[in-house]
């Protein structure tokens, strides 16, 4: 464009030929007078910053220490850190601009803390067992609960992957639901009673014989009349007693 110009070939012409207004023809003539080529490496048309631009240095290091889950997340805490408030698809695009992305979380191979878990067994669990034994406190463990050693990942927006440290998953630990020292129940009876079913911990372990496996998968409204019920049951047998 410069060199048909400086070729006297006129403005309108040159326009057509490189598709463009011959405004710009005008314009590029201008800066390239005025600074040469770099002159032409300068974009001045109109270009809107975000709000948050004189927080960059805030909004990195939030997405660095806790990268959050969601837009939603990072707009509420953003605003907490610069009292400015911005729309989803703003801080979006924004962080986008950032190289920021919305990333799955990996894993490292790791083992599980060998030493909290005996340490919580030693101090916590077993002195409150003894003390359940001894008919001084009551100890309850609510259902079948299935611990799985491994970590459930999801997504987080951040500035590169990022990993943690998990087991395997291959292990299972199974939980049954435990009756209070003391107590007993007879299934058949309490379900003719009450109409109430209740697995005995006996179907699944010898070892579980003192044990009962409740069912979580119906309506809460039930479940909290049954555990009602559970009660009522309870309170009767201790009072034969």
């Amino acid at each position: 464009m410069i060199i048909q110009i400086y070729e006297d070939i006129p403005h309108h012409k040159i326009a057509k030929v490189a598709d463009v207004c011959e405004n710009t023809v005008r314009s590029c003539f201008d800066a390239y007078s005025k600074n040469g080529i770099e002159g032409l490496k300068v974009l001045n048309f109109y270009q809107p910053e975000s709000s948050l631009k004189p927080f960059d240095s805030v909004v990195r290091e939030y997405f660095k220490e806790t990268p959050p889950a969601t837009i939603s997340e990072a707009c509420f805490e953003i605003e907490k850190r610069t009292k400015v408030s911005i729309k989803n698809t703003q801080m979006r695009k924004y962080i986008k601009a950032m190289d920021i992305k919305y990333r799955k979380v990996n894993t490292v191979p790791a083992k599980a803390d060998l030493e909290a878990q005996e340490k919580f067994h030693d101090e916590e669990l077993q002195p409150r067992l003894q003390e359940a034994c001894a008919k001084k406190r009551q100890v309850y463990f609510v259902d079948a609960a299935h611990f799985v050693q491994g970590a459930f990942l999801g997504f987080l927006w951040s500035f590169t992957r990022l990993f943690v440290r998990t087991p395997s998953g291959r292990k299972r630990f199974n939980v049954l639901g435990a009756l209070r020292e003391g107590c007993s129940v007879d299934f058949e009876d309490f379900f003719k009673e009450y109409r109430v079913s209740i697995m005995p911990g006996s179907a699944f372990s010898p070892s579980c014989e003192k044990h009962f496996r409740v069912f979580l998968g119906a309506e809460q409204k039930n479940l909290l009349q049954a555990m009602d019920l559970l009660e009522t049951y309870f309170i009767n047998e201790r009072l034969k007693k």
